[in-house]
């Protein structure tokens, strides 16, 4: 694994996943109820709100914030993370806080996962979950960063490391399931390691003001506005501003079911985040782990350069695109757009006919 550079202004993603929780106490004794407030956010659109909504998922962590589900967590989490990031008309100081409690929702939300893995019955089982949130922690010192305006290289570098660390854990797992024969576990870890190779290709610049983070967690749900699902957010922002926010969902393949359905860009796994003859996300890790140590030799160099250049230059067609969408109005950042532009320079994405 890398050798994490110290930096005060990490959140600690790779060392919250590290630290194991106590299991003695198994999961029993835990009861879970309809929350209302998770099907309003799940709701709401899935692009960043503007300040009249931010009262609204200050109102929703208040709700969920002391569940103890894992997935009410984190939406907590998110709701106050967004809020503090978009609400300009709040102190600093207030959305810093709203930034904090987001973290620590985050926290608890990985551990109580971890510890269900490891005792609970399968239908409370997420294998890769633990991962994500590590991710989402990892990466909050840069939605810091945009509150506050001090975002600089050291910043951006400590959360890659964060993120390259807890990357290699997810395939440490992908790997370890496929061993003992469990489809469901290395399907998961899978999925998760084309995203992170995604995230991971586009941030390999250390950018203080172009960045990919995960999307909130209302994002990766289908059950409302399905068209708008994403898995990551392109973040393009300016003295503290977000200029533009820009969605793309991973696919480890692109059916002709998903090339119908999403909006968001759509990257394919094994299409666009690998090269030929290694598909699976251990080989690009690999090669971007290298180059980012300086260890990387003449086939690692070419096919991490090889992906990143890929994802950007979709990223870069993709956000030259029309918008499109009800949701494409001055009260949102985000915009969905058509990918007309993106599918005439790369194969496997181009709408089907309807």
């Amino acid at each position: 694994m890398v050798e994490r550079s110290p930096s005060e202004e990490r959140a600690g993603g790779y060392e919250a996943l590290y630290a194991q929780p106590a299991l003695s106490s198994g999961w029993s004794g835990y009861s879970f109820m309809p929350n209302p407030a998770y099907d309003q956010y799940c709701r709401m659109n899935k692009v960043l709100v503007g300040t009249g909504g931010a009262e609204q998922l200050v109102d929703i962590h208040d709700q969920l914030s002391n569940e103890t589900l894992p997935r009410y967590q984190t939406a907590a989490g998110w709701a106050a993370a967004e809020a503090g990031l978009v609400d300009e008309t709040r102190s600093l100081e207030e959305r810093i806080a709203l930034l904090d409690d987001a973290v620590t929702c985050w926290t608890s939300a990985l551990q109580m996962q971890q510890k269900f893995n490891a005792s609970a019955p399968e239908c409370l089982i997420d294998y890769d979950y633990p991962y994500r949130i590590a991710l989402d922690i990892a990466l909050s010192p840069l939605l810091k960063g945009i509150i506050t305006g001090a975002m600089d290289t050291g910043l951006t570098r400590s959360v890659y490391e964060d993120c390259l660390s807890i990357a290699q854990m997810n395939i440490v797992q992908m790997r370890l399931h496929q061993m003992n024969g469990n489809e469901a576990g290395y399907s998961d870890h899978l999925g998760l390691g084309y995203e992170c190779n995604a995230l991971l290709a586009f941030n390999q610049s250390l950018s203080k003001s172009w960045f990919a983070i995960l999307s909130m967690a209302r994002c990766d749900t289908g059950y409302h506005y399905k068209e708008q699902s994403h898995d990551l957010v392109v973040l393009h922002h300016r003295k503290g501003k977000i200029e533009s926010a820009l969605p793309a969902e991973v696919k480890a393949s692109g059916k002709v079911y998903d090339r119908r359905r999403y909006d968001a860009l759509l990257l394919r796994g094994k299409l666009h985040l690998s090269v030929p003859g290694k598909y699976t996300p251990d080989h690009t890790l690999r090669a971007l782990t290298a180059v980012y140590d300086g260890t990387a030799t003449k086939e690692e160099l070419a096919s991490a350069r090889e992906v990143s250049e890929r994802v950007t230059g979709m990223v870069r067609r993709y956000y030259s695109g029309q918008a499109i969408g009800q949701v494409a109005n001055h009260r949102t950042v985000t915009r969905f757009r058509d990918n007309t532009l993106v599918a005439a320079v790369y194969p496997g994405i181009k709408r089907p006919a309807a």
